[in-house]
């Protein structure tokens, strides 16, 4: 057990830090009452959105811009003494809530400038750098953008070839290159740019990747046409185009050489408020689609009476439930100064992203014809959220990243205990004590399925040792359940925290029914994960995909069977022989 690492790694090794998750965290009076002031100030600026207009248009309207300028939108999280509003992660995601819902080109515009845009400034930044652009930055005078993924690197980030020379005087570097699929690119004033730079050390050169503060004003920054998009059609996405800036030194961001952990720390710190703004999206789409099903009428009832319609309002339900506990427990990690978080916000992101998609297929299905016409926003609600499985790491990248580090974690720990170290975690069990008595049971189905990961993980490394980093098929399994283990504690701990505070069973009915539905669901689903290791399809999905590669297309034609002719040929042959 490590107090220090964060308490999905933990879970790898068997151990439930319940300290780091119970109780469920909470926001400050002052600043929710700050944020509930904001969240009007949303509500009233929302029935001047004209979304479809947007999507139509494929831009924002300067004037809107203009006035999330005026309301310090993008001084959100921004520190006081900057300019800025000041709130914590939890007070941001919160407020990311209620953008997300009022639609892509609102939410993707603040939340690209403060969750990846500008985040490197907020972590990595020195004084100088803080005081000269924060300001800037939290009035909206500049706008932030994040330059990492080019046509040849997306998810690889270190395979990067945008370069940056020093020049001769040592008092300038000299940028060239190009980036790709930049959120906020033809709108920003502020880029934070990722380079390869040569490093000396040990008197061998090398590329190394350095991030660096660039302005549109340095000369040589600009940006292409708007991507044409499936999705967030009125936020601004370009390539960003870098002709021999010159980059004064003084504007590298954190260290020489060292920016592909910059890159990794803004990333996982941007995806601390995926989980809310989903959230923002599944509960608007929910009330849509439960004002629809009590309201809509077939064979003399309406449509909410029928159990299939029931089983997606629920499911929609637990999934959204979901999003919101996992969101502001996350962020809560974030605002106890939780330094080891990076597990638990690519967690986060994975089910929050893909429990959107599943409630927008599912409210287009509520609403059927209705929903498929632009007239609800469902279709474009769904077309945005599909986005959301793609950016800020996919989501294959992201489980195999959940997967690997805790399998890492668990490593270290049998290499450093032995035989003694293993023995401990086979025998001893995980618990879980502080859930409220109402929810004994799902503590209990999670300390279960803890201990099913824990000897799925220790199966694994006994047995592929080092090579464990190619069995893709058994990483995911293991980060769907990560997901599932994750998504239960904090539907636990939340619905706790509400009993605990004095709230009834009866009056606490629609959160305990979702946590104790979901914990269940999800314990059947650990169970089948864990018992696959040598019962699975892994093999033979990998030879089907071989044999593809091989043909080089989809072969089979209906045609292949031959004719109705041909078959009675062949059965009257059959018939002589």
């Amino acid at each position: 057990m490590s107090e220090k690492q964060g308490f999905l790694r933990n879970l790898f090794l068997g151990d439930v830090l319940e300290e780091k998750v119970f109780p469920y965290p909470r926001m400050s009076e002052e600043e929710q009452e700050i944020i509930e002031m904001i969240s009007e100030s949303l509500k009233r600026l929302d029935k001047e959105v004209d979304q479809d207009k947007i999507d139509k248009e494929e831009k924002l309207p300067p004037e809107l811009l203009n006035k999330f300028k005026d309301m310090d939108l993008f001084g959100l999280s921004i520190p006081e003494e900057y300019g800025g509003v000041g709130l914590s992660v939890s007070g941001y995601a919160r407020v990311l809530e209620d953008l997300g819902a009022m639609g892509s080109a609102v939410g993707a515009t603040i939340g690209a400038h403060h969750s990846i845009g500008m985040k490197g400034l907020l972590l990595f930044g020195n004084e100088a750098q803080k005081q000269k652009y924060l300001p800037l930055l939290a009035s909206g005078e500049m706008i932030a953008a994040f330059c990492l993924t080019e046509p040849n690197s997306g998810s690889d980030a270190a395979s990067i070839v945008t370069r940056a020379e020093l020049n001769a005087a040592g008092t300038h570097y000299v940028l060239n290159g190009s980036k790709m699929w930049i959120t906020n690119g033809g709108i920003a004033d502020y880029y934070t740019v990722f380079a390869k730079t040569p490093v000396e050390a040990g008197g061998i050169t090398q590329d190394k990747v350095t991030a660096f503060i660039v302005t549109r004003d340095l000369g040589g920054v600009s940006n292409g046409p708007e991507e044409q998009k499936m999705g967030w059609k009125g936020s601004s996405t370009t390539m960003v185009h870098f002709e021999n800036v010159q980059v004064p030194v003084e504007n590298v961001l954190g260290e020489v050489g060292k920016g592909f952990k910059v890159a990794m720390e803004i990333l996982n710190n941007g995806r601390l408020g995926t989980s809310t703004a989903s959230f923002g999206v599944a509960k608007k789409l929910i009330d849509m689609c439960i004002k629809y099903a009590k309201e809509r009428k077939q064979f003399g009832q309406n449509i909410g009476h029928f159990d299939m319609v029931k089983e997606k309002i629920a499911r929609m339900s637990m999934l959204a439930y979901g999003m919101q506990c996992v969101g502001y427990l996350t962020a809560g990690l974030k605002d106890k100064g939780e330094e080891d978080f990076a597990v638990e916000t690519a967690v986060a992101k994975i089910f929050s992203t893909e429990a959107l998609w599943e409630v927008c297929d599912e409210a287009m299905q509520v609403h059927g014809g209705m929903g498929y016409g632009r007239e609800l926003g469902i279709e474009r609600y769904m077309r945005d959220a599909r986005l959301g499985l793609i950016i800020e790491g996919t989501s294959e990248i992201l489980r195999a990243m959940v997967a690997l580090e805790g399998l890492k974690t668990l490593g270290k720990f049998l290499k450093q205990h032995g035989l003694k170290g293993y023995a401990q975690k086979t025998i001893s069990r995980a618990r879980v004590t502080a859930a409220h008595d109402a929810l004994e049971r799902e503590a209990h189905l999670f300390a279960k399925g803890v201990d099913l990961l824990n000897g799925y993980a220790m199966q694994l490394l006994r047995v592929y040792k080092k090579d464990v980093i190619m069995q893709q098929m058994h990483q995911k399994r293991i980060a769907e359940v990560v997901i599932d283990l994750y998504v239960m504690i904090a539907m636990i701990s939340r619905t706790s925290a509400l009993l605990d505070m004095g709230k009834s069973k009866e009056a606490a009915r629609t959160e305990i029914y979702m946590t104790r539905s979901f914990c269940r669901q999800a314990f059947e689903r650990i169970e089948n994960l864990m018992d696959q290791f040598d019962l699975n399809h892994d093999r033979y999905l990998g030879r089907l995909a071989d044999q593809l590669y091989e043909d080089g297309a989809f072969l089979p034609k209906i045609s292949d069977i031959g004719t109705r002719e041909e078959l009675e040929a062949s059965s009257k042959e059959l018939v002589k022989a």
